[in-house]
């Protein structure tokens, strides 16, 4: 069984995360840290809220993640995945690709579980990669779109999310799987990779 998630979701996410398998060193006074600074400051200060692994706190305590918390953060995930029988592997752009038992039917599961074992270091350190002001995301992605030719110029971002809040997949007017939309939605500024 495969299944792919995208690593850059909503930090409210990660709050009910967690398993009791491996689990790393927690400490003893949740959402310690901060005060956070710089653009993803709100960002760091609602991750320490809403997690008590002493990994995720040191990991934020300097308003920043570096690579090699980072690569520290796949670890943990990873760990995570194997212990469940999962392998799992990520794209430039944070999206996760888990790969299960053969026959196994708990991939939403264990995907639950496991992507945010790091207490969701990993997840907003992709989110800062791909836009390290902390812009609106869907107003970059919908400026990416228009200047791709995609969307009609003056398209906004507000118009992208009611795209998404129709809930009409059927009556998207984009094709997804288009590798400029792609790449408009997951890196609009192109600072990761083309």
């Amino acid at each position: 069984m495969v299944a792919t998630f995208l690593a850059a979701v909503a930090m409210s996410s990660a709050c009910t995360a967690g398993t009791d398998e491996a689990e790393p060193a927690r400490s003893s006074s949740a959402g310690a840290g901060g005060p956070y600074t710089g653009p993803w400051a709100a960002d760091f200060a609602e991750l320490a809220e809403h997690t008590d692994l002493t990994f995720a706190l040191g990991a934020i305590a300097d308003s920043e993640i570096s690579d090699q918390e980072a690569e520290e953060a796949r670890g943990i995930v990873s760990e995570c995945y194997a212990a469940k029988g999962y392998t799992v592997d990520w794209d430039a752009y944070g999206y996760e690709t888990a790969e299960g038992p053969e026959g196994s039917d708990d991939g939403a599961t264990v995907m639950g579980e496991c992507s945010f074992a790091d207490g969701g270091v990993l997840v907003l350190y992709y989110q800062i990669l791909v836009n390290p002001g902390n812009d609106d995301m869907m107003e970059l992605s919908a400026v990416c779109l228009a200047e791709e030719g995609l969307v009609e110029k003056g398209f906004t971002g507000d118009d992208l999310e009611a795209v998404y809040q129709a809930d009409d997949f059927a009556a998207w007017p984009l094709d997804v799987a288009d590798p400029v939309f792609q790449r408009c939605m997951r890196d609009p500024r192109s600072l990761v990779g083309n």
